[in-house]
């Protein structure tokens, strides 16, 4: 689940990605709206507070980025090109699609942290 983790992206080649972002701080927010506005009831998984999230670590899901916008939960969009890096942080709900024929990208998460923790030792 990349939900949990930082990631880099790296895009080798191919058509550009568009990336879609909700930053950590906003995370509660966006499941709060998914919750209220997005998900049918009879979909949730659980009832409560952590009904949308567990569906939204176990689905892909797609709505307008305007509903969150209208709930003031504050979205970011990015368009990837080949030979750039797209940083994803922990608790950042993200999504993308490419524009055309498959690219090759890499991720990377599971590295990520502990080389985000070596760089800053290594820069104190």
């Amino acid at each position: 689940m990349s939900y949990h983790f930082a990631s880099i992206n790296y895009h080798h080649c191919g058509a550009s990605k568009t990336w879609y972002g909700i930053p950590g701080s906003a995370a509660s927010d966006f499941e709060k709206v998914v919750r209220e506005h997005v998900y049918d009831h009879e979909i949730l998984s659980c009832e409560g507070e952590n009904a949308a999230f567990d569906v939204l670590l176990g689905k892909t899901t797609i709505f307008p980025p305007n509903i969150l916008l209208h709930h003031q939960v504050p979205v970011y969009r990015a368009v990837q090109k080949p030979g750039e890096f797209v940083v994803t942080f922990p608790q950042a709900y993200h999504s993308g699609f490419s524009h055309g024929r498959t690219s090759y990208a890499i991720t990377c998460s599971h590295l990520l942290s502990k080389t985000i923790a070596h760089l800053e030792y290594s820069i104190l």
